[in-house]
């Protein structure tokens, strides 16, 4: 079997999140944002390894995290920008990796099933995302807020991570952009689109939110105590 690697995006500082500190180190329902992202990966059997980008002030805290897991290869110093984090993540990859999910740690609740979804379609159709249709009416707008054009709903789709790609595809892709200077892509998806790449798409997690401004973080504590009432009350009463 191929090797598959989950590569998790925490190389930022969190500047529109307005804290001193970088979001993925908050605490959430008893651990940091990035221990609930990092352990989503290491409970998906299909995940065989894993590798974290970390901003260069905080790997040492990372590292007294303690964490308890099998499937840490590497902890990959962070870039400029998430671009840049996510390319020193791919260079990081040796050996017979075949499939790489790339995941940000912002997204903590991120469900397994989500994870083995993405990269069965990905194995279908080369590059996969999670989406979400859009429910709103979307609209253009000028930069002094004067709306242009009112968009088409169905057209539209809200993007997630994990992403699931072929290894050589998106790490050339990566190179392609870093030569043509761009340096600030939207997500990774973008550059393999820019190459003429399909990228197919899944449906994706309405809970799987990306912590970006700290009212989110209570949102997210109470979808994290709902996902856990749920599997208490499936769990077997016998075990």
């Amino acid at each position: 079997m191929p090797t598959i690697i989950a590569l998790i995006a925490a190389g930022g500082i969190g500047q529109r999140f307005g804290s001193p500190h970088p979001k993925q180190f908050w605490t959430l329902g008893g651990k940091t944002v990035i221990e609930h992202s990092l352990m989503a990966f290491e409970e998906n059997p299909s995940v065989e390894g894993i590798h974290v980008v970390i901003p260069k002030d905080y790997i040492e805290r990372f590292s007294q995290l303690r964490l308890s897991m099998a499937k840490l290869k590497k902890v990959v110093e962070g870039g400029k920008t998430r671009q840049e984090s996510v390319y020193k993540g791919l260079l990081s990859i040796e050996g017979d990796c075949k499939w790489v999910l790339i995941h940000d740690a912002a997204r903590p609740l991120v469900e397994k099933g989500l994870i083995t979804s993405v990269l069965k379609k990905a194995m279908e159709a080369k590059a996969c995302v999670p989406a979400i249709p859009l429910r709103d009416t979307v609209k253009l707008s000028s930069q002094d807020r004067k709306i242009i054009a009112t968009l088409k709903r169905e057209e539209l789709i809200s993007v997630q991570t994990p992403q699931a790609f072929l290894f050589e595809e998106i790490l050339l892709a990566h190179e392609m952009a870093k030569r043509d200077g761009i340096v600030d892509a939207p997500d990774d998806a973008f550059l393999l689109e820019r190459m003429g790449k399909e990228v197919s798409w899944i449906e994706g997690d309405p809970t799987n939110l990306k912590l970006t401004y700290p009212s989110d973080l209570p949102i997210m504590e109470a979808l994290l105590m709902a996902k856990r009432y749920e599997k208490d009350q499936d769990r077997d009463p016998q075990e």
